[in-house]
């Protein structure tokens, strides 16, 4: 980019150059040529199109008789003027000569630009997910220790090896396994999850015999759903849940982009065989036989083929099961004896788990998320269509969306469109005041809706989506795309003023500040070459942002060469000279050092020749104000990501291990009552139990619009600071709420290659030592100690005695208890467990389960006499990252700055005695926090680096680019203080604000080195130069400026939805901008000067480098 950069100035330096004009003839002044077909020296827009190509050809078409008659007139009258020869650029002069030509191509980019806004995908924010796969696999009855030893640790060994795997985190709880690989940013998710499946494949004789299937997903599980919906009947919720899991969730999921539907609450259908204690004592039957006999039958076997009478059969022997209540039928092996003889045949459902409410009635609920890398709203709007119509076809059901990401998307689009709108019309109000021409402004800014339509294609080209970044762009970039434009309009209206003709005036104007306008725009996109080098959130923000403004400054460059010099030539009045005040012996001075100045210039220029005569006072101020930003930023507060105001919020509770569904269902009625009789609450969603942990539950609350999420919250926590373990989510910056332990905003990650019980007294003293800093609430761990649990040990000898295993007798204890699924019944086309467990009498209390006896040989032997029941505590689940066990600490900063909290953690773990082997690191938005500081570090120093070489390359000159980039530092106090004013914190998409100054606040110093470099090659003095250069560079600086300013200001005002990220960057560039511009019409010409002086003192000095002289400076 830098070098295409280089060879750009080098082309208009050597080719692009105004070429002296030719001498004026002295009979008459230069007249606009009359248009083809269009009488008069000046026509409209229209007319001017007609010529050309299509001028061209039109003629060729006429009849020769007609031509020769039109011949004939023509010369019987006055031949008009000889059309002026243009001596400017050659783009320019191309434009001019070829109107329709470049009118059809800023139509098309127009037409490209729609479809693919059209086509473009529609997000909150860039997509900042990386690719992820995800397996879930079931371990029925098996402890968490169990799950991670046979299962979880055996696959994350095996993804290990996967290419492009980046992290591995993994869950084991009471009976589930539950690994996330995350891949790195360039890795094809459609690959990736073939190779987690040959792995996994590959392992699976090494994995338990009975482990469900795995299920793999292109999804991370704890990303937020993209839509909740909840289902409710008016009858009841008998039948509901097989409803939902047999026709609703196939059809949701069937929505292009859906991931995943995961169904909560209900009860599923179940095929229960209820043994009889008594009666497998009597019978003296174990239940694994009963398991293995029901599994065998419902074996369907293929039996082969088989030729008879000519044709050929497919032989096979069918389960033996065509309803439920033949299982009662199958032989218990040479028993004798059937199922039916030692058990109870039940088609009912499974025990419940957990529980849904919605506003306190029963319901069951739909969590929708969308593929990795895919379009949230056209994925939410499939979903929606496919819910629609489901709500038709079963009109007994009530659907009630809870919440749809999409509404907020679309709500937060919107807003930033209006905004972009507003920005346009700010600018052509800006360009207005300066002009006070109507005809003038119009063709000023008729190419900046061509610009910002444009910039779509290119986004679609960078597979950059419709967001609130890009948007956000946009509209800075709006009061940027503009600055191109007015440098080169004002400069063609400063010619005509002299008497040229537009043409003359456009193809001149144009060719002379080519050059500056070049750098001008490069060094707004140089700032953004270094996306390449940013990685995570901020490199995907980062790139989202800067491709985005790049982009349009890139067809800002193009309109100002082509559609803007060729609407001034035909759309631009014809202008009186104004008279030049020519003093004697400086007739060879260009027409910009004679031309009569306004009361404002005039009043610049004595200020400016105040500050040359007191120059190092002059450099003292600018290094105070210097001074002030840094003491300015030590005030400020730093931040990751500003939260959006989703209109939701959402709190836990977390009973002690071992407490009952029962009691969290009690305590979950009575946080509902307080949630429901506040005003702000517009529904409610309980689930007890989640995941199965019954003493657990959560609350999702949606807000009316009007509500404050904070002051809801902060009523909430007054009310229900009675109730233990109640625990409150926060806006998350990605979007959602911050529910679970890990994605709280502060918090430490303690990892070992240890056990993970070693490494739970550490994070316990932790917590206990952070539990006093100020502002840290809500705190919690991922790691649960004390889950109680009964032990069944195997008394070794007893078992050689009946040649019983370990295995064998924990299945047996599993089937009477939990329950053993012995196979599947399928009916309708669905699969349905079939459990062997025993009655719900019969396994009231464990010292039932010790007291059954186990027909060993010729013996009935009770499992208390084989086994030792010890009492013991065990973890609800086990975490684990990257293969090392992990436990999270996570709490959320209440009325104090995350980074402050943080701080103060990291203080209390730094002066902890931690044992070996422990890794400690932050967790929560402090991690992506310090990534995106380092990463926009490294940025900003090439972005310095590569703007350096821009304007080296411009001015040929090693210390002039110095004087230009002194606006650099400038900028930053106005910026700082912007953020103090406001109250907002410097966050990272204020941190891309600061990177834009970079390259925004050296336009300014440009046009004033350039000018300045021209005059003195003319022969002008140096303190004369910079004050004519400031003089005349005045107008098109404040406009420049202004327009920047006022296309900012809609954003930082925050008039749409999601402001809350806008804001902090506009409030940037505005701040900025401001102390940039002020400073830089002093402090520039200033240090110009100045090191005019030292190079000419020491005799190795760069002297300005000599440019031709602009056109029509006679």
């Amino acid at each position: 980019m830098v070098g295409v950069a280089c060879i750009g100035l080098l082309f208009l330096q050597r080719y692009c150059s105004p070429r002296p004009p030719p001498a004026p003839s002295p009979q008459r002044r230069e007249k606009t040529p009359p248009l083809w077909g269009c009488p008069g020296g000046r026509a409209p827009l229209w007319c001017g199109w007609a010529i050309g190509p299509l001028g061209a050809l039109s003629a060729a078409h006429v009849p020769a008789r007609a031509r020769r008659g039109a011949e004939n007139r023509m010369s019987t009258e006055k031949k008009p003027s000889p059309k002026p020869a243009l001596d400017g650029m050659i783009i320019s002069d191309t434009a001019i000569r070829q109107p329709v030509f470049i009118t059809m191509m800023m139509l098309l980019a127009v037409v490209i630009g729609l479809i693919c806004y059209s086509s473009l995908s529609v997000s909150l924010l860039p997509d900042i997910n990386v690719p992820v796969v995800s397996i879930r696999v079931t371990y029925a009855g098996a402890g968490p220790d169990s799950v991670a030893a046979q299962v979880t640790r055996p696959i994350e060994d095996s993804l290990s090896t996967v290419s492009g795997v980046d992290r591995i985190t993994s869950t084991s709880s009471q009976g589930v396994s539950s690994i996330v690989v995350e891949f790195t940013d360039t890795t094809e998710v459609d690959s990736a999850l073939q190779d987690v499946r040959e792995k996994i494949s590959a392992i699976r004789n090494q994995l338990p015999d009975d482990i469900g299937e795995p299920v793999f997903a292109q999804v991370d599980p704890n990303q937020n759903p993209i839509i909740t919906v909840a289902i409710s009947q008016g009858q009841g919720q008998t039948d509901l849940r097989q409803l939902v899991d047999d026709e609703i969730v196939p059809q949701i999921q069937s929505a292009p982009g859906v991931g995943s539907v995961d169904v909560t609450g209900g009860q599923e259908r179940q095929i229960n065989v209820l043994l009889d204690m008594s009666r497998l004592q009597w019978l003296r039957v174990l239940p694994s036989t009963v398991s293995a006999a029901i599994a065998q039958a419902n074996a369907d076997v293929g039996l082969g083929t088989a030729v008879s009478g000519g044709r050929e059969y497919d032989l096979r022997a069918p389960s033996v099961f065509q309803r439920p209540e033949d299982i009662a039928s199958v032989g218990l092996g040479t028993t004798g004896y059937t199922v039916g003889d030692v058990a109870t045949i039940e088609d009912g459902r499974a025990d419940a788990t957990t529980l849904v409410r919605l506003n306190g009635s029963d319901a069951v609920v739909l969590d929708i998320r969308n593929q990795s890398e895919t379009n949230v709203v056209a994925v939410a709007d499939a979903a929606i269509a496919k819910i629609d119509a489901l709500a038709a076809a079963y009109p007994d059901l009530q659907f009630a969306v809870i919440h749809n990401d999409a509404v907020q998307v679309r709500a937060n689009v919107d807003g930033a469109i209006e905004e972009i709108l507003i920005s346009v019309v700010l600018a052509m109000l800006v360009v207005w005041l300066f002009f006070r021409d109507v005809r003038n402004t119009l063709v000023t800014v008729v190419g900046l809706p061509v610009i910002i339509i444009a910039t779509f294609a290119m986004m679609s080209i960078f597979h950059i989506t419709i967001n609130i970044v890009s948007l956000l762009a946009i509209s800075v970039a709006v009061g940027l795309v503009i600055d191109d434009a007015i440098v080169v309009r004002e400069n063609i209206f400063r010619h005509m003023e002299r008497g040229e003709t537009p043409a003359v005036a456009s193809s001149r104007a144009t060719a002379q500040v080519a050059a500056s306008v070049l750098a001008m725009t490069l060094t707004i996109i140089v700032v953004f070459a270094p996306t390449a080098f940013t990685t995570g959130t901020t490199g995907i923000l980062f790139y989202s942002f800067g491709i985005t403004v790049a982009a349009a400054m890139a067809l800002s460059l193009i309109e100002a060469f082509t559609l803007a010099p060729m609407l001034s030539a035909y759309w631009f009045k014809q202008l009186p000279p104004k008279p030049l005040h020519i003093k004697p012996g400086e007739e060879h001075l260009p027409h910009e050092a004679h031309e009569q100045l306004g009361r404002l210039e005039l009043a610049y220029a004595r200020l400016l020749r105040w500050t040359l005569r007191h120059r190092m006072l002059t450099l003292g101020i600018g290094a105070a104000f210097v001074l002030l930003s840094v003491l300015a930023a030590s005030t400020l507060k730093f931040s990751f990501l500003p939260t959006i105001n989703n209109h939701r919020t959402a709190l836990s509770i977390q009973l002690p291990p071992g407490a009952t569904l029962a009691d969290t269902d009690a305590q979950a009625r009575q946080i509902e009552q307080v949630v429901l009789a506040d005003h702000a609450v517009a529904s409610l969603l309980s689930v007890v139990g989640p995941g199965g942990a019954s003493e657990s539950a959560t609350f999702q609350i949606a807000l009316h619009e009007d509500a404050s999420p904070d002051e809801v919250r902060e009523r909430l926590r007054a009310q229900l600071g009675g109730y233990p373990g109640v625990i409150f989510a926060l806006d998350r910056a990605q979007g959602g709420l911050a529910l679970s332990t890990a994605q709280r905003p502060v918090g430490v990650r303690l990892r070992s290659t240890g056990d993970i019980d070693d490494l739970a007294p550490v994070a316990e003293r932790l917590m206990a030592s952070f539990r006093d800093i100020p502002g840290l609430d809500d705190m919690d761990m991922t790691y649960v100690a004390g889950s109680p649990q009964l032990q069944f040990q195997l008394d070794q000898d007893q078992a050689n005695r009946y040649g019983l295993t370990n295995q064998t007798m924990g299945a047996t204890l599993r089937a009477l208890n939990d329950g053993d699924t012995a196979t599947t019944y399928r009916a309708a086309g669905d699969d349905y467990d079939v459990v062997v467990r025993l009655r719900p009498q019969d396994r009231t209390d464990v010292a039932n389960l010790g007291a059954v006896a186990l027909p060993l040989g010729s013996s009935d032997v009770p499992i208390s006499s084989l086994t030792t029941i010890v009492s013991d505590t065990g973890p609800t689940s086990i975490r684990r990252n990257n293969r090392m066990a992990e436990i999270v600490i996570g709490a959320n900063n209440i009325g104090r700055n995350v980074n402050d909290v943080q701080a103060d953690m990291r203080a209390r773990v730094a002066a902890a005695d931690l044992p070996t082997g422990v890794i400690i690191s932050n967790g929560g938005s402090s991690e992506d926090q310090s990534e995106g500081f380092r990463s926009l570090l490294l940025a900003g120093c090439l972005s310095v680096l590569l703007v350096y070489v821009v304007l080296a390359s411009q001015f040929g000159s090693f210390l002039q680019p110095l004087v230009i980039m002194l606006a650099m530092p400038l900028s930053f106090l106005g910026a700082f203080v912007g953020l103090w004013l406001t109250g907002l914190e410097l966050d990272i998409v204020s941190m891309i604000g600061m990177l834009m100054l970079l390259g925004l606040v050296v336009k300014n110093s440009i046009l004033l080195v350039d000018f300045t470099n021209q005059l003195q090659a003319a022969g002008m003095g140096k303190e004369d130069a910079l004050e004519r250069a400031g003089a005349v560079r005045l107008r098109p600086i404040l406009m420049t400026s202004t327009t920047i300013l006022l296309g900012a200001v809609p954003s930082a005002i925050g008039l749409g939805e999601g402001s809350e990220l806008r804001r902090g960057l506009s409030t940037v560039v505005i701040g900025g901008v401001i102390t940039s511009t002020l400073l830089t019409l002093l402090l520039i010409p200033t240090a110009y000067s100045l090191l005019q002086s030292l190079t000419a003192r020491v005799g190795r000095g760069q002297q300005p480098q000599a440019a031709p002289a602009p056109a029509g400076d006679d």
